[in-house]
């Protein structure tokens, strides 16, 4: 004789017991359980499957949509840096020093310090142009051309070279656009 050891559920509780899930395994509510907890999972994961199928339904227009919106993106990005370069361009200057034969190395450190009061706030300096420096050897000796572009006045320049080098009687600075 064999005996059958499972026996039916005697009343709706004792059903609702074998029907939740006991171990390891998916959460009642999948990943809003998981992530969220048991306590948000029943409020959260409708919304999250219904949020699911939405996306899944319309990813190609989501996808095409993204895409345009990127390059869109982009482009606006290049085309206001050429904008803005074309502007820095059109205003360019350059401010040549011409130190006389001695002068104090002290002063280049004086010049440099000068240089770093008139950068941008760095919020800024992403869009300010670009400073280039040129160092020229002649028969008449060291010229050094600061080219800058519109954003950076070139009288305060002159002016820190100016300062950098008072003693130097030979001293030019001009500033050409």
């Amino acid at each position: 004789m064999t005996t059958n050891a499972t026996t039916a559920p005697t009343s709706a509780a004792d059903a609702a017991d074998s029907a939740t899930p006991t171990g390891p395994g998916p959460a009642a509510n999948g990943v809003a359980d998981t992530v969220l907890g048991p306590d948000f999972g029943p409020v959260v994961g409708p919304i999250v499957d219904e949020v699911g199928r939405v996306l899944a339904a319309h990813l190609p227009v989501i996808a095409v949509t993204v895409a345009v919106l990127t390059a869109a993106g982009i482009g606006l990005v290049e085309w206001l840096g050429h904008r803005r370069h074309r502007h820095e361009r059109a205003g360019a200057q350059r401010v040549r020093i011409r130190p006389g034969p001695r002068v104090d190395p002290a002063g280049a450190v004086v010049f440099w310090q000068h240089l770093l009061g008139l950068l941008p706030h760095r919020w800024h300096r992403r869009r300010a142009g670009h400073v280039v420096f040129e160092y020229t050897f002649t028969e008449h000796g060291l010229d050094i051309s600061v080219w800058l572009p519109a954003s950076v006045p070139a009288g305060l320049v002159a002016a820190a070279a100016r300062s950098a080098w008072p003693e130097s009687g030979h001293l030019l600075v001009t500033v050409r656009r």
